[in-house]
Parts: structure tokens; sequence; C-alpha cells
């Protein structure tokens, strides 16, 4: 293999990678208080094997293109390279049609953009000749300086003074002396929000709901409130039993304010990174289990953690990959053609992978009560946004974050799911010990508090035993959910 094939194959790698470094970066940088999203060692294992495939089909149509033509290699790497980045911009071309002066022709956005792409590529293969030295100096100094950029920002982020190392903070024992040791479910149903706010949003009126789910042992909590509004700080304060401790502050509020930034939700559940929850359980003698969702699972953090008979890692067809081609006309294309063969990739995707209740209805009803005292972390996200469930918990795409017939439909859904739950516990591990607690509100609550609830307003179901049954005043801050579970699990009186 001569040197120009080498120094244009080298540089074909470098511009496949860049729409790759372009999704990586908008999304670890786009990590706050509303969204939730994160970068992880499963998103990247997922994405790398479709860069390969990428890659190796650019390559293939470069040797055959150059076999075709006789033309010069490197020419058509660049020919190749331009139309592959200009294929990445469709979704910001799509963006002009936001403007006002282009709003009746939003319909045909995409239609409108695939055209404009395809005719770009036409002009810039007709004058390409013309200006071929400039433009191979052009783009090559252009793509290689946007390769470096976005690598050196994403290591720049990456290695910021917020990472801290292994386990440098003391973990705090509980006192239990007492050998009991219950079966502990622990779901935690994402943005669902309060009963008596959705009653009061919707005008319905659950108390029959309360009453039937009181009649089997379990407690509703009105009022309840976590101590963060989102999933990464809410989860991750619930397994530290406090909120976060702050490098300069009392406490953390943001991830650039912790001190100890692995103890946020999902990084705590990696092996090297025990949060004081799994500390005490594994001190305790229990067996750790996490049935995830598409977004945050084992696979991607913890195998250990993994239930390989309800678990499915989805390496080849997942959202990643979708979520990434919608950057491109492929993406809307793939949708129009699955719906021609009658495949629907949300539907077997997402909404299957994010029914955590069914996992572990499915788990329970497989396998019956397990063996050993158990600890099982369920995160369901049928009523994070996109609303895929109608009220029967039967596919149903609702679009929009604040379609309120969307909402309304999950909801329902899930409270058929969770007495369906309450049900199969009953059946299998009556003596368990169960909580049903959203992580943050409804994404209404980012539109107007005042009406919607604040955004740490919770949904909170409980079901204990009788050494905890008068203590329920603790639980109006779900950062105490965590120790009580515990002591209830192990018939011991919570001490705070």
């Amino acid at each position: 293999m001569n040197k120009n094939i080498i120094q244009t194959i080298f540089f074909i790698i470098i511009v496949t990678s860049i729409p790759f470094l372009e999704f990586f970066q908008f999304n670890y940088n786009n990590i706050n208080n509303n969204y939730d999203l994160q970068i992880n060692f499963l998103t990247i294992k997922r994405l790398f094997g479709f860069y390969l495939f990428l890659l190796i089909l650019l390559i293939l149509i470069l040797f055959l293109l150059n076999k075709i033509t006789h033309l010069n290699i490197f020419n058509l790497a660049i020919f190749l390279s331009f139309s592959y980045w200009l294929i990445f911009k469709y979704n910001d071309l799509k963006k002009i049609f936001n403007f006002e002066i282009f709003k009746n022709f939003n319909k045909y956005d995409g239609h409108i953009s695939f055209i404009f792409i395809i005719l770009v590529i036409l002009i810039f293969a007709k004058f390409y000749y013309k200006k071929k030295f400039f433009i191979n100096n052009f783009l090559s100094i252009y793509f290689l300086l946007n390769f470096f950029f976005l690598t050196g920002n994403i290591l720049i982020s990456n290695h910021s003074p917020k990472k801290v190392f292994k386990n440098t903070f003391n973990y705090e024992k509980l006192e239990i002396i007492n050998s009991d040791r219950k079966n502990i479910y622990f779901f935690i149903l994402d943005a669902m929000p309060p009963i008596e706010i959705s009653d009061k949003i919707f005008e319905t009126n659950s108390s029959k709901f309360i009453n039937d789910l009181r009649t089997k042992g379990y407690k509703y909590i009105n009022n309840s409130n976590s101590y963060y509004g989102n999933t990464f700080f809410a989860i991750g304060s619930i397994f530290n039993f406090k909120a976060f401790e702050g490098k300069n502050k009392k406490i953390a509020y943001s991830f650039d304010e912790m001190k100890y930034p692995q103890l946020a939700f999902p990084t705590f559940l990696r092996n090297k990174n025990t949060s004081n929850l799994e500390f005490n359980l594994k001190n305790l003698g229990y067996k750790i289990n996490w049935i995830g969702n598409h977004f945050f699972n084992c696979y991607g953090y913890n195998r250990s953690y993994c239930l390989d008979e309800i678990e499915d890692p989805n390496l080849f067809f997942n959202y990643e990959i979708l979520s990434f081609l919608k950057k491109t006309p492929f993406e809307p294309l793939a949708f129009y053609i699955s719906k021609v063969i009658g495949f629907n990739y949300e539907k077997k995707i997402l909404f299957e992978s994010n029914n955590g209740i069914k996992k572990f209805n499915q788990l329970l009803n497989q396998n019956g009560k397990p063996k050993v005292p158990t600890f099982i972390l369920i995160h369901h996200t049928i009523s994070h946004w996109p609303y895929l469930a109608n009220s029967k918990c039967e596919y149903e795409k609702n679009y929009g974050k604040n379609n309120m017939v969307g909402i309304k439909k999950v909801l329902d859904c899930n409270n058929k799911l969770i007495f369906e739950t309450i049900n199969t516990i009953s059946k299998y591990d009556e003596e368990a010990i169960v909580v049903f607690q959203s992580d943050h509100n409804w994404e209404l609550s980012n539109i107007n508090p005042n009406k919607y609830g604040n955004r740490k307003r919770i949904f909170n179901l409980v079901k204990f035993n009788e050494k905890c049954q008068n203590k329920y005043e603790f639980l109006l801050e779900n950062i105490n959910i965590g120790k009580f579970m515990l002591y209830c699990a192990t018939e011991t009186v919570p001490k705070f």
C-alpha cells in the first residue's frame, strides 16, 4: 500500500469521526437540571460499532469510485468527505425553517433540506476540478482543525477539576444488629407527578385509587419532595443518604460544585463508586440488582447488577444510533421504510426497554421470591417523555413534552402497572419492603411551577412493616428513604 493511500485512509478516519465527536460533545455539555441524558460507556460502545461500519463503508465507496473513474484517490476522498460532512448538516438546515419568514414551508423542511444538500453536492462536483488545489487545502485544514477542536474540547471537559477519583469519602455505616433481612424493591417512577397535583390539573379524583392501595398495606405520602430537581442528583442523593457535599460550601447543587461527583446517578453504581446505600446493603449480606431502561442500565455501568434473563443490551439497533442519524436524511428515510415494512423502532426499542415495572413483574413471575436477601432498583421511565403508552399500557406515541393527552395516558398506565405489581409482590413476597417514588416532578413543572408544581415535588408510595409505620414524617424528604428501607427491612426502629 503506497503512502498516498495510507494518508487518504487516515484522512477518512478523521473525517468520519467528526459527526460522532459533535454528538458526544453536545450531549456531554447539555447535562443540567432539565436534561436526563448522559454519555456513558454503553453509549460509546453502541456508537463505536456504528462508526466502524460507516468508516468501512466510506473506504469501500472510495476504492470503488477510484476503480470506476481512475481519478486521484485523495481528490475522491475530499469529494466524499465533503458529501459525508454535508449530509450531517441536514438537521441544521432544517432549523432555518423555524424563522418566521420560512414558516409557510415548515411542513416540507426535510424535503427542501435534502434537495438543497443534493444540489450543493452536484455544484461542488461540477466546479471542484477548477479549484481543486484551493479546495483540497481548505477542506483538509478545516476538517483537521474541526477534529482537534472537538477532541480537545471533550478531553478538557472530561479531565476538568470536577473529576474526583475513587472513594475518598467516608462511608456512613448504620447501626443494625437484627438478623432479619426482608427483600427491598425500590421503584423510581421517572417524572411521575404527585397525585395531589395531577388530580388538580386533570380534575380527577384518586381517592378510590389511594384507598385501594391502603387496603393492600400501602401508604401514599402527600406533599413529598425530592431534595434535587433532576434524575442524576435525586437518585444519587437517596443512595448517598443526604445532600451532596460541596467543594467550597456545605451543599452542592451542580456537578461543578460537587466534592464527590462520582456519587451522582448513575456513576455511583459502578464497582469503584460504591454509595452509602450500596455499602450498607453489601455489609448486611444483600444481593443488589438493577433493572434499568434504554438510557441507563447495568450494561453501561455495572454488569454484576444485571439480570440477564430479563435485560437486553441491544448493542446494534438502538436509540443512540437513531438519535445520531437524526442529523441526516437517513433517519426519516429509515422511519418511512420501517413503517412500510411494519417495524416500529420506538415500540421495539424505547417502549419495551423503558417499562421497568413490566420487567420486574416478569422476573417475579418467572423466578418467584429471591432465594437470598435482595435489593432491586427498578428505574421505570414510561412516564418520562417521549410518551409512548396509552392508558392500557399498550404502545401509542403522543408527540411533545407538554402533550397533556399523552401525559394523562402514561399516568393512567403507571397506576395500572403499580396495582399489577402490588398484586404480584403480594403473591410471591408479601413481607417485602416496597417503595414507588418519582425522582422529580413532570415536564410541565419546567413551564410553570406555580401551576404545575415545583420541579422537586414527587409521587411517594410505600409499604413498610410495623417498626416503621409511625415514622412517615421522615419520608416527606426523599433523601431519608435509603436509610428507611434498610431499617424496615431489618426490623430496626428508624433513627434519624
